[in-house]
């Protein structure tokens, strides 16, 4: 980002979804349910907010949780977690 929130503000901005419209993308938010790094709330927060947005603006944004899955098992075709981000991948391609 080349500084910090309160030296470049507007990267900050820019780069986060939260602040962003993405209507002509399908976003699919994949989080575990026990994720002690990364709350899953912010993905939780993200989708509500989001989803309330109508118009030309509106998004398609959804959100595949995890139970029990932490932190890395989203990224681990080792764990438990892993079959159903397979199958959610192969559901949805384009």
């Amino acid at each position: 980002m080349h500084g910090t929130p309160s030296e470049v503000p507007d990267h900050y901005r820019e780069a986060d979804p939260m602040q962003l419209s993405i209507p002509q993308a399908k976003q699919w938010l994949v989080h575990g349910s026990t994720d002690d790094t990364v709350p899953v709330d912010f993905s939780r927060d993200y989708v509500a907010k989001k989803q309330k947005v109508t118009g030309k603006e509106k998004e398609n944004v959804h959100l595949l949780e995890l139970a029990g899955a932490g932190h890395l098992d989203v990224i681990d075709p080792h764990s438990a977690a892993w079959k159903q981000i397979e199958e959610l991948v192969l559901r949805h391609a384009v």
